[in-house]
């Protein structure tokens, strides 16, 4: 499922997507420090690296981009898809790839 833009604070493209191992996650993709998702619909397989935040962890969160009111059966959030902007970031941040590899995930309905 593609959702509509999160506009508050940095813009995110959120949506679900189906893990190789099965689990449904959403994601939040910031468009203000990234490059939009060309031509995002369901169906379409992308690799992607960024930042997991279990269900349980992000429940005191009041960002709009971490609520998951829509469905119980979202294990969690990637998000930090973009270059690091944290310099006590360790890692180079993330990453989207939009060609079926060898680690794929489906956006999902």
């Amino acid at each position: 499922k593609i959702f509509p833009d999160d506009l508050n604070g940095n813009k995110h493209q959120l949506f679900y997507l189906r893990t190789l191992s099965g689990y449904l996650v959403k994601v939040a993709h910031n468009v203000s420090l990234a490059t939009r998702i060309p031509n995002l619909k369901e169906g379409l397989f992308l690799t992607l690296k960024g930042e997991f935040k279990d269900r349980d962890s992000l429940k005191d969160k009041s960002y709009p981009v971490f609520k998951f009111n829509e469905d119980p059966a979202i294990i969690g959030l990637i998000h930090y898809t973009h270059k690091s902007t944290n310099p006590n970031f360790k890692e180079d941040g993330g990453i989207i790839i939009l060609e079926k590899g060898p680690y794929y995930h489906q956006i999902m309905r």
